[in-house]
């Protein structure tokens, strides 16, 4: 075969890998803006699930979920913008038990915000309370709590989740125990965090440790009337 046949052959079958290549890159790209699509169309659906809800709230529900839903479509250029936008829809379709959507937005903006300690504390509670997956629940509780900067509202409330995740769900007391640790230890100033321990131990029978933290809270508050009635019931 001289050398200008092989050459021929050679640019042939180049031109025909590049072409074949092409044509899946198109198509892969189609695909992905199809998936695009039907997830945005799913993530700005309302769907009022709960039927015990009275209408006028349904209503409510439904027109703030409309101006928020208006406001992200409006920055799909820049999502990150619509950032607190889409926390309210995920927030309405879980008002109205609709859990898999919730999930589905809060998941969507995860991508956008991993370190967002909101987002993943409310996938954490969805995936403790709502949709029953409490490995996935622990995960998220866990990086919620990995953020610095937790308000210090949702920081105590991540804590006290996670142990009832622990201590009911999971049964694993160890962890339970540790947990409660940590919070004393990262919110030494909380006396919510310290009566919670008191009461873990009470309701295991351990007196001694019970009394040592109700008397911890009432070094924090000694008008705690939770601290004083605990010491009384011991």
């Amino acid at each position: 075969m001289s050398n200008k046949k092989t050459i021929k052959n050679v640019l042939i079958l180049l031109i025909a890998i590049l072409v074949i290549g092409g044509v899946y890159w198109f198509s892969d790209q189609k695909g992905e803006e199809v998936q695009k699509k039907d997830l945005i169309a799913s993530m700005t659906e309302f769907k009022a699930l709960n039927r015990d809800l009275d209408p006028d709230s349904v209503d409510r529900y439904y027109e703030d979920f409309t101006k928020n839903k208006n406001f992200f479509l409006e920055n799909l250029a820049n999502p990150a913008l619509a950032f607190q936008s889409l926390n309210k829809m995920a927030l309405y379709k879980k008002l109205v038990a609709d859990y898999w959507g919730a999930e589905e937005i809060w998941l969507y903006t995860a991508d956008l915000e991993p370190n967002s300690y909101l987002v993943n504390g409310n996938l954490a509670n969805i995936y403790h309370y709502s949709l029953p997956d409490y490995p996935k629940a622990e995960t998220y509780y866990l990086k919620a709590l990995g953020v610095e900067d937790i308000a210090s509202g949702n920081h105590y409330t991540y804590f006290s989740d996670l142990y009832t995740l622990y201590k009911f769900q999971m049964d694993d007391q160890a962890k339970a125990i540790a947990i409660l640790e940590r919070g004393m230890s990262e919110l030494p100033e909380d006396i919510n965090i310290v009566l919670l321990t008191a009461k873990y131990y009470k309701d295991t029978d351990n007196t001694e440790q019970a009394r040592y933290y109700y008397n911890e809270a009432l070094k924090i508050n000694p008008n705690s009337v939770v601290a004083k009635d605990g010491l009384k019931n011991l």
